[in-house]
């Protein structure tokens, strides 16, 4: 037995000594089965692998009874590069980072303004707001809606956005905001934006935009049931409905893991930078 456990431990320490570099990832928040944000996210990484075969990567989607902290305490301590994906990271990052400043750590969707932390950000209310103009010119008349996961700046950025959007394309600003709950479970909760999406669309909104992760999904079966329509958000609805999609606006997040995760093995990425990703770069795309 002593035999066989040190034999284990030996292939354990080679398979990491040829290891180039070892990145643990923290996925989006019940993202398992998401076909949105979470699917872009998993693409992302798949592709990244492929490319990568000498890289170790171990990622996991967390429990909601243990705090994220825990996890980023965990990837802190065996691997080189922790990636966060989600802005609720955030303060976990900003905690763990401090402590372990000779670690480095990757942080998606919000900013953390560490020397050893990259942050990257997307143009959440460019996005939001092309999409306005684009809905106002195809449904002119029509009542919009907007149903936001929760209070946050994320969805503030994505809300005025999109009712700017709106109102510079010469329309007027019938806009219905609506909230799934008060915190990051919003992203997850298809029944509630099913719910939700029902309600508008019975009181007359012809097109909702709901850029809810997981959620949206909700949204979808319901533009399907009183043959409405949905913005897809994050990936191409058109990929996942055959009717029923006015348009998307795809958050290329798969292209920025891969992009951000080549140069941390590279090692030619600035540590303490932040990095933007709009339309003109590839970070968003209308569909």
């Amino acid at each position: 037995m002593k035999k066989l456990l040190f034999l284990t431990l030996l292939v354990t320490n080679v398979l990491f000594a040829l290891a180039s570099m070892r990145v643990g990832i923290l996925m989006p928040f019940r993202a398992e089965q998401d076909q949105t944000f979470g699917y872009m996210v998993k693409k992302g990484v798949d592709e990244f692998s492929k490319k990568n075969p000498d890289v170790e990567i171990r990622y996991v989607y967390p429990a909601s009874d243990i705090s994220f902290e825990s996890y980023v305490k965990y990837f802190a301590i065996g691997f080189d590069v922790v990636l966060c994906v989600g802005y609720m990271y955030s303060p976990a990052v900003m905690n763990v980072a401090k402590k372990n400043p000779d670690k480095k750590f990757i942080i998606i969707d919000n900013v953390v303004d560490l020397p050893n932390v990259v942050s990257v950000i997307f143009d959440d209310y460019m996005a939001a707001y092309l999409a306005g103009e684009k809905v106002q010119k195809m449904f002119p008349k029509s009542k919009k809606g907007f149903i936001a996961a929760n209070p946050s700046f994320l969805m503030d950025n994505f809300y005025f956005g999109f009712s700017n959007g709106i109102s510079e394309a010469d329309g007027e600003l019938n806009l219905t905001r609506e909230y799934i709950s008060n915190d990051i479970t919003g992203f997850s909760s298809q029944n509630r934006a099913e719910f939700i999406a029902e309600e508008l669309y019975s009181k007359g909104v012809d097109v909702i935009l709901a850029p809810i992760g997981s959620s949206s999904i909700g949204v979808l079966r319901a533009a399907k049931k009183f043959n409405k329509q949905i913005v897809g958000i994050d990936r191409n609805f058109n990929e996942i409905s055959d009717s029923n999609v006015a348009f998307s606006i795809v958050k290329r997040v798969d292209r920025a893991l891969v992009e951000v995760l080549s140069k941390a093995v590279k090692k030619t990425v600035k540590w303490g930078t932040t990095i933007n990703y709009d339309f003109e770069n590839g970070g968003y795309e209308i569909k």
